[in-house]
């Protein structure tokens, strides 16, 4: 069994059959109960078998899985290989907060025009800050190149279209023709170059 919480958050791994599984969690609730006076939520708490169904946790959703190719035996035989953990970026609750936040609408990027009276630099700045804050969070996901391609072009193209408004030109490709694909022109600011690929 492995225990892991952050702030309020918590999850509990245990390998062993779904009985075992409802007995601790019924420990866990009359502990929480007579020793602290707490009540587990219903709601919140869930048994979830990572071989067939993924778990969400700390925004990150996670799950075991075969490799796709069949391994070799020390017979030389092929065999399944083992189980691994694969970590996967939500992508639906990512666009949600990027949608709530304003710079997009579904997949699609719009302009925050709340941020319209920054500066150009300013402006960049607070993109860059956003992107870089959901790129790192998500750094070690398998997905992670989807993630970076995703989150880009909403945040890329909310910041261009916004800028486009700013200085009254019609286009993000007008913008692009004028500050360069980095946006940065002669200013202090450019849009950060991403990578695609997690860092070895």
């Amino acid at each position: 069994m492995v225990y892991v919480r952050y702030a309020d958050d918590w999850i509990i791994g245990i390998r062993g059959s779904h009985q075992d599984t409802v007995e601790i969690m019924n420990k866990i609730k009359e502990y929480l109960s007579t020793e602290l006076g707490l009540e587990l939520s219903t709601e919140k708490t869930v048994i979830t078998n990572i071989r067939t169904n993924k778990v969400l946790f700390l925004g990150v959703r996670f799950f075991k899985t075969h490799a796709n190719n069949l391994v070799r035996s020390s017979r030389n035989r092929p065999m399944r290989p083992p189980l691994s953990i694969r970590f996967e970026a939500p992508f639906d609750r990512i666009i949600n907060k990027l949608e709530t936040a304003g710079f997009c609408e579904g997949i699609n990027p719009k302009p925050k025009f709340v941020l319209m009276f920054n500066s150009k630099d300013q402006i960049i700045h607070i993109h860059n800050s956003v992107l870089r804050g959901i790129l790192n969070y998500y750094s070690f996901v398998h997905n992670y190149g989807k993630l970076v391609g995703l989150v880009n072009n909403i945040i890329k193209g909310s910041c261009a279209m916004l800028l486009a408004a700013k200085f009254k030109l019609k286009s993000q490709s007008a913008i692009y023709d004028k500050y360069g694909k980095d946006l940065k022109g002669k200013d202090n600011v450019a849009f950060i170059q991403v990578k695609y690929k997690i860092n070895a």
